[in-house]
């Protein structure tokens, strides 16, 4: 069985802590998703000023 971790960041600080993570693992950033990009009839929360630009999934 193959384990695959998901991390919830809250505050804003996501992309700052994938950043952090990448330079100690010597990792990349595979794909990035914002909130702003979701398709509007998804049916999740409102994307507002504050959070479209906020990451919402990462690999």
């Amino acid at each position: 069985m193959q384990l695959e971790p998901y991390l919830f960041f809250t505050g804003g600080k996501c992309e700052e802590a994938l950043n952090f993570y990448k330079g100690v693992f010597n990792g990349e950033i595979d794909g990035l998703s914002r909130w702003k990009e979701m398709p509007k009839d998804s049916g999740g929360p409102p994307v507002t000023p504050e959070t479209e630009n906020m990451v919402m999934h990462a690999s």
